[in-house]
């Protein structure tokens, strides 16, 4: 699931203060989890997958699809307590890398020890074309997540979240350059780092003024008396 949204500016700073503090609480990096949205939902809220009933900024699922309409109607800030919610289940979980946390996203049985388990190296098969498993139901996570499956092999792994998630950052640069700057600088520095242009610019605008001044104060000394007393009379 994923949606393309233009730049950043509908997140609040809160949004990004409120992950770093979710992912220092819930032992993950905040940037991973930044990036699977992304790729979940390009960071928007209102975002709804296309076939199953999934929504929000991290594509949470539910029973029915009249309860992921609802989820997508709330905001990015508010979705963020119910990740946080999802991820303190999962909190003693390896999360190396961002692949992992994908993973847990995608199919958290698969990171756990026991019956549905399938590891957490780059090799792990989570999903497959007409797979049996996750009470039969491994053929249709694939089956709804094919765009998962970067080499086209009719098998999901990690290794292909991995290059899921490195085609999504490239596919939107410039969008995933503005998120994790905003997630790693706090807003007074971008405050600031907004005001910096007209900061610059001051100073040149007032040399500019300066020298007009200067100039017209220049002419006024050089030209008669006369002739200005002579020129306003006309006008």
């Amino acid at each position: 699931m994923s949606a393309a949204c233009p730049g950043s500016d509908y997140l609040p700073d809160e949004f990004f203060s409120k992950l770093r503090e979710i992912g220092a609480r819930q032992n993950f990096e905040p940037e991973h989890a930044l990036a699977i949205m992304l790729m979940e939902s390009g960071v928007n809220s209102s975002c709804i997958h296309p076939s199953a009933p999934a929504s929000g900024i991290f594509g949470k699922r539910f029973s029915t699809r009249e309860e992921a309409v609802a989820f997508s109607k709330e905001s990015a800030v508010a979705q963020l307590d119910a990740y946080e919610r999802f991820m303190a289940r999962y909190r003693s979980l390896p999360k190396a890398q961002a692949a992992n946390l994908y993973q847990i996203n995608f199919l958290p049985a698969s990171a756990i020890p026991g019956p549905h388990y399938r590891g957490v190296g780059d090799d792990a098969v989570l999903a497959a074309r007409g797979g049996q498993g996750y009470g039969g139901k491994e053929a249709s996570f694939y089956d709804s997540n094919t765009i998962l499956d970067s080499d086209g092999d009719g098998a999901i792994t990690i290794a292909d979240l991995r290059r899921t998630i490195e085609k999504g950052q490239a596919r939107q640069a410039v969008k995933w350059a503005e998120l994790r700057n905003r997630l790693g600088q706090p807003a007074p520095a971008r405050v600031i780092r907004a005001a910096f242009p007209i900061m610059l610019a001051f100073p040149i605008m007032l040399a500019a003024a300066v020298t007009v001044a200067a100039g017209i104060g220049y002419v006024m000394y050089k030209t008669p008396p006369g002739f200005l007393r002579h020129a306003f009379a006309k006008v």
